[in-house]
């Protein structure tokens, strides 16, 4: 199974609320590696260093990772995406507990 990309890299850390239960995947460019984190998670760690905040692009919080890659690469991208093993069901029952 692998990763269902929502949104483009072009997106912003508030198009989260959008989509519950997504997950802010940062991928190597160079090898591919992948890690996810909690959007909200990243918004208060970029609140707390007054980097930013939900405006903050895809772009900016990959440009802001300092952290060099297992392949010995420091080229990251950031996007938002559903987890491996989502289904259209769960999606839908979280879009709905978070509507009402």
């Amino acid at each position: 199974m692998s990763w269902r990309v929502i949104e483009p890299r072009n997106g912003t850390l508030a198009d989260a609320d959008f989509y519950p239960g997504s997950h802010l995947l940062v991928t190597c460019n160079a090898c591919g590696h992948r890690k996810s984190y909690s959007p909200g998670r990243v918004v208060m760690r970029l609140r707390e260093l007054r980097l930013g905040g939900t405006l903050a692009t895809f772009g900016d919080v990959a440009g802001r990772i300092d952290k060099t890659c297992k392949c010995g690469v420091r080229d990251w991208r950031a996007e938002l995406a559903w987890r491996p093993g989502m289904r259209d069901s769960d999606i839908k029952r979280l879009a709905a507990r978070a509507r009402n």
